[in-house]
């Protein structure tokens, strides 16, 4: 409740990659809730320019991650 009280005052403006990763997290929740895939998912800008370059970095970092976050399969990147 905090953090959508904190984003409707604009508390996290700037902090885009957070904000997206946060989105992604809540899209992807609803769409397992309604038996749908993660395919098609709109990430943001900012968000998918930090998993752009984490996957060049380290693949196998990339792939840990999205274990716990609902992010881009690593073949989506490429």
């Amino acid at each position: 409740l905090k953090y959508a009280l904190g984003v409707a005052k604009g508390k996290y403006q700037g902090s885009d990659i957070f904000l997206g990763l946060i989105h992604a997290q809540v899209l992807g929740s609803e769409r397992k809730e309604h038996g749908k895939a993660l395919n098609g998912m709109k990430y943001a800008p900012a968000l998918d320019a930090l998993c752009h370059s984490l996957y060049a970095k380290s693949p196998s970092c990339y792939k840990l991650l999205c274990k716990y976050f609902n992010l881009r399969s690593p073949c989506s990147l490429l």
